[in-house]
């Protein structure tokens, strides 16, 4: 693994001196302007290449295979500076997210798709899942719920196939047939959620295979329902996915989560819960979505003391 990072590592070295000298080279300030932030981008990845080889590294040198993997030495720092994930959106949702991998094989997978819609406006479609378990093989189911999502999202522009992106339901009911035996085989399961936001029809639908449902925030009152939940992807082959549906007012907050930040415990054993998550929120509920985040890791840093 650390073999392949270093490679990885030599050609973004590569791509990111590449863009620096287009840059350079170009007399037209937009173009200038797009290469340099291509740079930045390559240097992010080098930053992050970087210090998982030097983890891994020594991990490497102080651990055996056994202790590498124990689940109580999985864990992260509360970044000082957040790093917020680039994630598409439609203008009339302001959404922001951050994902903080527990480790580079781990990890929830987080996603969004505009969902283009004849004669309606675009609806948005939010996708987050978690392999469970560490590893290699927790790894590769990850890589095949990508591929999968990938493939359904691919084939749904065809109206023929009868695949509507549009539908939680459908597209958990599909990914849990496909990976149904990838599942039994490596005897692990997939959380997943996915989520759609229409903003002409103010509506928000969702379908939960064993991940926590959003919590939706409007002025006092919270509305969240933690049953509100089906099996995990790979538990069952043939499972009747259910969607459930809320309306939205403007101004409504949806906090769409997994359990690495209600899981968060402090020095006398206490868990942040999601109690803290819905008391945080709330407090900065009229901020704007990155606002509402920053103040949720002071809350985050303030419980761990």
């Amino acid at each position: 693994i650390i073999d392949i990072l270093k490679r990885a590592l030599k050609k973004e070295t590569a791509a990111f001196n590449y863009y620096i000298k287009k840059g350079k080279d170009s007399s037209i300030p937009e173009i200038t302007s797009l290469f340099s932030q291509l740079a930045e981008e390559e240097r992010k990845h080098r930053y992050f290449l970087t210090g998982e080889i030097e983890r891994l590294d020594s991990l490497l040198q102080g651990s055996s295979d056994k202790d590498f993997l124990r689940k109580d030495s999985v864990k992260y720092q509360i970044p000082d500076s957040i790093d917020f994930k680039t994630i598409k959106s439609t203008n009339k949702v302001d959404i922001a997210a951050v994902s903080l991998p527990t480790e580079l094989l781990g990890g929830d997978y987080l996603d969004t798709v505009i969902l283009n819609r004849r004669s309606k406006e675009p609806a948005l479609g939010i996708l987050l899942f978690d392999v469970m378990g560490h590893g290699i093989e927790a790894s590769e189911l990850k890589s095949k719920m990508r591929e999968h999502v990938g493939k359904f999202l691919e084939s749904s522009r065809d109206s023929s196939s009868g695949r509507d992106v549009s539908n939680p339901a459908l597209l958990i009911s599909h990914i849990n047939l496909n990976l149904f035996e990838e599942c039994r085989r490596a005897g692990r399961f997939i959380t997943a959620l996915y989520s759609v936001i229409d903003t002409q029809g103010m509506r928000m639908e969702y379908t939960s295979a064993g991940h926590n449902p959003p919590i939706l925030i409007r002025g006092d009152s919270v509305l969240y329902d933690p049953d509100a939940t089906d099996l995990l992807i790979g538990a069952e082959r043939e499972i009747g996915y259910s969607t459930e549906s809320h309306s939205l007012d403007e101004g409504d907050v949806i906090v769409i989560f997994s359990d690495g930040i209600t899981e968060t415990y402090s020095r006398g054993e206490e868990m942040f819960g999601e109690e803290g998550l819905i008391r945080s929120v709330r407090e900065s509920r009229n901020l704007s979505s990155r606002e509402i985040i920053k103040r949720l890791f002071d809350s985050l840093r303030i419980h761990v003391g």
